[in-house]
């Protein structure tokens, strides 16, 4: 077969499954919806053309976490990507992840070839999908540390935001904390619950609770006190109550040391993310270990110690836009401070427009090079292009006018924005370099002021004046027990929030719209 027949074959193909799984009807499911709004156009046609090649394989269903696992061959070379996607009930929540190294969207063609895949077995009905249940007296997490993403995708977004109040408002009374087990007790109204959690050798979680949750793994009362131990010590808080004496008296066997020996003035210990790490400080003290007769080892500052990297990324928040929502987010690079929370010396401004290559920074910051870049304001530009009824003359509508959009736009910004910035933020490791450029000031390393993202939910509070003649609105934003104004607002729009050094993201998009259309309203008649 030539190339144009077979060119002409396939776009037959497209158009019989793309009628079948609803394109060319008036309803799309929100999983084609989520890969027409995230995929570029040419991730969409490779992406298809490798599923309606069967390049796609069902492999497995996690019944602890709900992920979905395929294999899917690349279309380019003679190898196959793990694609895993999460939580595909609800557009809100649809996640995916490719091990393949592409970094300059949202979806590469393997996850859009797995969603596509994906989509067909739903309308086919070859997807078990009976609930797991499970039995919170016992439940095993896999999970390194504390982090955001991990107990997002063993509970729900409900659960979740239950657990934030519970957090935020109830009694949690820790009664142990060592040896990596916590057990806590957690008041909500007039019951108490019994949770505990421990933290095993394979870096998993044994976890328990009295309560009687049975949709998934982590309950409310868990995941309130994760976020509590999250809050006030960090994401390595286990590390922190954990008994590092085997781990030590390793370090110190490498000298022919132990815990017990005098150790003052030879070695000292440092931690670094909770973990123990070695320092001789006296040089005349060498490993032990055999070496070739008459061969000397030269004298060097000995560190036991992580590998280090050369440069590590940050954030700059910025007022430089021209055009709502007048903030933008810059990807930098620089050097590593001395204790790693903050950059020493100039910093660069990389370019998420172009290839950036992940292997010169630490896992825990390569993903945000396609964060930052998906919600750069060209990205959110073509998803309301999309999506308004205004299609591509959007961008000229908003060039003429530099104030704020029609309620609609401003719906499709913070519909976009939103679960970016919140994804991007949840990803922040503690050391992630993170600041705010004041409006008027150079942009240069000396201009910058560090911030701090803050992991708590932000609400809008709207008080109502009754006068004789008309109603007075009163418009206040509160996270835990703090309140302030939104004209305290360093970033001036109504999705993302800088009061004092605190950054803090609304906390659906709808609150942003109703304060965006609010705050056009001081008085109702």
């Amino acid at each position: 077969m030539n190339k144009e027949a077979e060119s002409e074959a396939i776009s037959l193909i497209s158009q019989i499954a793309l009628f079948r799984t609803g394109l060319c009807s008036g309803s799309l499911s929100h999983i084609i919806k989520h890969i027409y709004n995230y995929a570029s156009d040419e991730v969409v046609r490779r992406g298809k053309r490798i599923f309606l090649t069967q390049g796609v394989k069902f492999l497995r269903k996690d019944e602890l976490s709900g992920q979905l696992h395929f294999k899917v061959r690349n279309d380019q070379y003679h190898n196959h990507y793990n694609v895993a996607i999460s939580k595909y009930q609800d557009e809100q929540t649809l996640t995916a992840r490719c091990q393949c190294p592409y970094n300059m969207g949202e979806i590469c063609r393997h996850e859009a070839a797995a969603l596509f895949h994906l989509n067909d077995m739903l309308l086919n009905q070859e997807l078990d999908q009976e609930q797991a249940r499970f039995n919170q007296a016992h439940t095993m997490i896999r999970m390194r540390s504390i982090d955001l993403k991990h107990l997002r995708l063993f509970t729900s977004n409900a659960l979740f935001e239950e657990a934030e109040k519970i957090q935020s408002h109830h009694k949690v009374e820790i009664s142990h904390s060592a040896n990596e087990k916590v057990e806590a007790l957690i008041t909500v109204g007039q019951e108490t619950f019994s949770v505990k959690l421990q933290r095993n050798d394979d870096k998993s979680f044994d976890t328990s609770c009295t309560c009687e949750e049975h949709r998934h793994p982590l309950c409310p009362h868990k995941t309130a006190l994760f976020l509590q131990l999250l809050h006030a010590s960090g994401p390595n808080f286990f590390d922190s109550i954990r008994n590092w004496d085997h781990q030590k008296n390793k370090l110190l066997g490498l000298y022919g040391y132990s815990l017990s020996d005098d150790l003052s003035g030879k070695f000292d210990f440092y931690y670094q993310d909770g973990k123990p790490f070695l320092k001789v400080l006296d040089q005349s003290i060498k490993k032990v270990q055999a070496q070739p007769l008459g061969m000397d080892k030269p004298a060097t500052n000995q560190v036991v110690g992580p590998q280090d990297y050369n440069k590590r990324l940050g954030l700059i928040i910025h007022l430089q836009e021209k055009q709502y929502p007048f903030f933008g987010i810059d990807l930098v690079e620089g050097d590593l401070a001395e204790h790693q929370s903050a950059f020493s010396g100039q910093i660069q401004k990389l370019d998420t427009g172009k290839y950036i290559n992940p292997e010169k920074y630490p896992l825990e910051d390569r993903e945000l090079i396609n964060m930052v870049r998906k919600i750069q304001r060209a990205e959110f530009s073509k998803h309301i292009a999309r999506n308004s009824p205004f299609g591509d003359i959007w961008e000229n509508i908003i060039t003429q006018d530099a104030d704020q959009p029609d309620q609609e736009s401003l719906k499709l910004i913070f519909d976009y924005l939103h679960p970016k910035l919140l994804r991007m933020f949840n990803q922040l490791s503690p050391a992630t370099p993170l600041y705010f450029l004041p409006n008027g000031l150079p942009y240069r390393t000396s201009s910058l002021k560090e911030i701090k993202y803050l992991h708590h939910n932000l609400y809008p509070n709207i008080h109502i004046r009754r006068n004789p003649d008309y109603m007075g609105v009163d418009i206040s934003l509160i996270y835990d027990d703090a309140s302030f104004l939104p004209e305290e607002n360093a970033l001036q729009n109504h999705l993302l929030y800088l009061h004092g050094n605190l950054l803090l993201l609304i906390h659906k998009p709808g609150d942003a719209a109703r304060l965006a259309d609010l705050s056009k309203k001081t008085e109702i008649p």
